[in-house]
């Protein structure tokens, strides 16, 4: 029988320790809460992002809708107000009816395709209805998206609302309206609606 050297031993431990350190078996550290993805990271997750087309065969008639439906709204939202100036209403006539993702903003981002039908049913869903005073609805915001407009209260709820409503219909954002909402999301604790007290 031969007898190993203690020398050889001492390579071949040596060859063994160099092995590992080049090839470590243990597992990866977890990763620490601050490299954790920001707020809303994945958000989007699903939504096409792409430019927007350009405007084709818009017809703001084909988004109708029942005059009716405002007091729908104003039950669903838990009271009259607006989300956007939290400003509280006594009459139907000091409001307007607004759709949070606009028809024109909708048609755009992929509803041209949809059928009169499709449309109609959009332009009804209590999900993207919101009243607000017709001079924010018709001036200040109109059919802008995220990055060309938010509202001075509830962006939070907002920007949220705003993509639940493109991820129901299947309607695309293009870049700066993606940029914009994930900006505001990072800042976002809670997308809660905060409703004014209104009397």
């Amino acid at each position: 029988m031969h007898t190993i050297r203690p020398s050889l031993l001492i390579l071949i431990a040596l060859a063994v320790f160099a092995s590992c350190e080049r090839n470590p078996a243990a597992p990866a550290a977890p990763t620490s809460p601050g490299s954790a993805p920001p707020p809303g990271s994945n958000a989007l997750a699903g939504i096409v992002i792409a430019p927007e087309l350009p405007r084709s065969g818009y017809d703001r008639g084909d988004y109708d809708y029942p005059a009716a439906i405002e007091q729908r709204i104003i039950d669903a939202q838990g009271g009259h107000f607006s989300p956007y100036s939290l400003r509280c209403f006594s009459d139907l006539r000091q409001t307007d009816i607004e759709h949070i993702v606009a028809a024109a903003e909708a048609h755009d981002s992929g509803a041209a395709a949809w059928t009169v039908q499709r449309r109609t049913a959009y332009a009804q869903d209590l999900d993207n209805l919101t009243t607000a005073a017709p001079a924010l609805n018709r001036q200040e915001k109109s059919d802008k998206d995220p990055a060309e407009w938010l509202p001075a209260n509830n962006r939070c709820w907002y920007v949220q609302t705003w993509i639940e409503v493109k991820r129901k219909y299947g309607l695309a954002m293009d870049p700066a309206e993606a940029d914009a909402i994930r900006t505001v999301l990072a800042g976002c604790a809670s997308t809660a609606l905060i409703k004014p007290s209104c009397n």
